[in-house]
């Protein structure tokens, strides 16, 4: 078993571009404003019933440091996979978006320390079903696209087209997830948006790849039990779900703008 970057191998599908509707929706002048809108709808959707406290929401920014953790290595040899399926000799078939997300993502490594956004919930559900197979509040977050599902507690949140927020906010296009879930199983696993690379083989792949615990035709996120020195980092005791933005593209005042939104769209639940 290994934990590590997975992107599905195309098997003869489309190959796969960096653009995506759903991330593209975000991006602009109010892309703080609408980050903070999704995952706090989400959050106030997936409240906790069995408990009278609020939901709480909490933004943090933090650092860490890319040497210690291989989930940054690994996602280096992806970028330079990517780089060889779509540049051969002289010629470059990336179209200009790619390009700049490139070009943002070597930036970004370059640096000792990556910057992160730590958005985590509390008097919530967290993610359930992160142990399912088929259809689940977990898979509808952190496994699918153009799908949506209401939290299994009746509410309202389906984690629907607003999970791409986070993604838009990313230089890197990746966000993990972790979560302590009334289910009782905390689960712990990044998604990446990219677009079709050359995989460890020389194959190509899908655009959107996964860091969990990857078996031949088992693909699992990243259990209580499982060692990973990077999950470490977001170990949580109290239900609940972190959402981690990886290259965080802050800005000098995106605390103010976060608490700006969250007034403008959230005074009446304050």
């Amino acid at each position: 078993m290994a934990i590590n970057w997975m992107f599905p191998p195309l098997n003869g599908g489309n190959e796969q571009g960096y653009t995506n509707s759903g991330i593209e929706l975000f991006r602009g002048e109010e892309l703080i404003e609408n980050l903070a809108r999704e995952i706090c709808q989400n959050s106030l959707d997936a409240k906790n019933k069995s408990t009278e406290n609020p939901v709480l929401v909490s933004f943090e920014m933090r650092t860490v440091n890319k040497s210690k953790y291989d989930v940054f290595t690994d996602f280096s040899n992806c970028i330079t996979g990517c780089k060889n399926y779509w540049i051969h000799g002289n010629n470059n078939y990336m179209d200009e978006k790619l390009k700049r997300f490139i070009a943002r993502a070597e930036n970004t490594l370059l640096n000792d320390e990556i910057p992160i956004l730590v958005v985590s919930d509390y008097s919530t559900t967290g993610l359930t079903g992160s142990n399912k197979v088929k259809q689940s509040v977990w898979k509808a977050l952190t496994h699918s696209d153009g799908t949506s599902l209401k939290n299994d507690s009746g509410s309202g949140g389906s984690y629907g087209i607003g999970k791409n927020a986070p993604f838009a906010c990313s230089e890197l296009s990746m966000v993990f997830y972790n979560t302590y879930a009334v289910d009782e199983i905390k689960a712990f696993k990044g998604v990446c948006r990219l677009a079709t690379i050359l995989d460890r083989d020389g194959n190509p792949t899908q655009g959107v790849g996964h860091y969990q615990r990857n078996e031949t035709d088992n693909w699992q996120p990243i259990f209580a039990k499982d060692n990973s020195a990077f999950r470490d980092l977001f170990n949580r005791d109290d239900y609940g779900t972190d959402i981690i933005i990886i290259g965080f593209s802050e800005s000098e005042n995106w605390d103010t703008l976060i608490k700006k939104a969250v007034i403008n769209h959230f005074f009446p639940a304050i």
